[in-house]
Parts: structure tokens; C-alpha cells; sequence
């Protein structure tokens, strides 16, 4: 998610230099593909018996981040334009990252015990 990060902020200062532009294109789609598989290996360590139906969860979710998430950033490219609106998303992909590192102790990366109720 870092790399997502960073690359929409490469993208919104990018301007008129276009190898600057395939640059963070290809940090973005790398990023993403690889916060994607995360996510599917992340679902079978919390419900090893269904990993199939966390998997659909979790990407239900993430189409309508992205639906939200384009909606606003339409919004705020109409208000204060495309660079903007693409280094505000890099800082609301930081945070996203931030927010997700353990706050119990864990390294990164641990597993999470899931216990059933």
C-alpha cells in the first residue's frame, strides 16, 4: 500500500514529464496487485475453512472504496485540479498505511488468531 502511495503522489507532481508518469504507473499497478494478493492470503489465515467467502468480502469492499474514492476524487479535481487531487489520495493512501500497522505488539506481517464467537 506504501508503493500505491507513493506512487499517486509521483503521478500528481508528475506535471509534463511523461517518464516520470510510467514511472509511478507502474509502481501503482505493482503496488496494487500486490496489496491484492495480500488480501487473498490474509483471508485464508482468518477463516481457513472458508477463504473463498472472505475473499469475495474483502473485494466487495474494495469496489466500493473505489467507487467512493473516485466519486471524491472527481470532486476534488473539479475544485483544485489533477495534481492535487492525486497527492491528496497518496496522503489518504499513507495514512490507510499507518492505520494499519499493529498496534498489539505484532511485527507486520503476523497472523492474526481469529476466535469465533
Amino acid at each position: 500500500m506504501a508503493t500505491v502511495a507513493v506512487a499517486l503522489v509521483l503521478v500528481g507532481g508528475a506535471g509534463r514529464v511523461p517518464a516520470l508518469a510510467v514511472l509511478a504507473c507502474v509502481l501503482f499497478g505493482w503496488g496494487f496487485v500486490a496489496a491484492t494478493s495480500a488480501l487473498i492470503a490474509w483471508a485464508a489465515e482468518l477463516r481457513p475453512q472458508a477463504p473463498a467467502a472472505v475473499t469475495a468480502g474483502f473485494f466487495v469492499l474494495l469496489v466500493l472504496g473505489q467507487a467512493l474514492g473516485s466519486a471524491t476524487a472527481g470532486d476534488v479535481t473539479a475544485r483544485v485540479g489533477s495534481g492535487a487531487a492525486f497527492v491528496l489520495a497518496g496522503a489518504v493512501a499513507a495514512l490507510a498505511c499507518v492505520a494499519s500497522v499493529p498496534r498489539d505488539g505484532r511485527r507486520p506481517g503476523t497472523p492474526v488468531t481469529w476466535t469465533s464467537p
